[in-house]
């Protein structure tokens, strides 16, 4: 990176006070501004300046009033999908204040990540039954274990989706399966009686 000295200015601290670099995070060093407006690391242009960013620009860009910039919204899953037994929902966080949302795919689509957000699409399973089913004594998950499950993978890009989420069998059919084969064999009952010879 080359900029002539007429194209470098010492930074306005009464106007730039707090920076933040690309994650976010409040940057402490040396920085300059260009005669954009543009704020990087260190005390004059180098391969190694980062590109920089006033915090309150930012608050201006991206308001902290949750309701006005992230909205639930959301479609149910269509006779397709449901027949599919699968489809995605699409997450949003502000990494500010931890709030979460579901919205849409063209939303998620066209949103573009910056600083404040982070967004992920989790697969969701649709086939019933939604409880875990036994047969035999062996247990064959459920739509909402797996549920559970994608969520709880989901919850290392986006903390705390786990407690978003109220109901791991939302939009999962009924089932016809007997409700006795969705409870699981009395722990310690693995023997059985052999008839005595007649």
């Amino acid at each position: 990176m080359y900029l002539p000295k007429i194209k470098i200015k010492i930074p306005d601290r009464d106007t730039i006070r707090d920076v933040v670099d690309e994650t976010g995070r409040q940057f402490v060093g040396s920085f300059f501004e260009t005669y954009k407006g543009e704020l990087f690391s260190g005390t004059k242009p180098t391969s190694d300046s980062k590109p920089l960013q006033s915090s309150d620009t930012l608050e201006s860009e991206f308001p902290t009033n949750q309701e006005a910039s992230f909205k639930v919204e959301f479609l149910p899953p269509t006779e397709r999908q449901l027949a599919n037994g699968t489809f995605k929902r699409y997450f949003l966080q502000d990494k500010r204040n931890k709030n979460i949302v579901e919205i849409t795919k063209d939303k998620f689509d066209n949103l573009e990540t910056n600083l404040f957000t982070k967004k992920l699409a989790v697969d969701w399973t649709l086939t019933p039954p939604a409880k875990d089913v036994y047969f035999n004594g062996v247990r064959f998950d459920g739509a909402e274990t797996k549920n559970r499950q994608a969520i709880q993978q989901a919850s290392q890009t986006i903390e705390g989706l786990q407690d978003y989420i109220k109901d791991y069998a939302q939009f999962v059919p009924e089932s016809k399966i007997a409700g006795d084969k969705t409870t699981p064999l009395p722990k310690g009952n693995t023997s059985f009686d052999i008839p005595s010879p007649s």
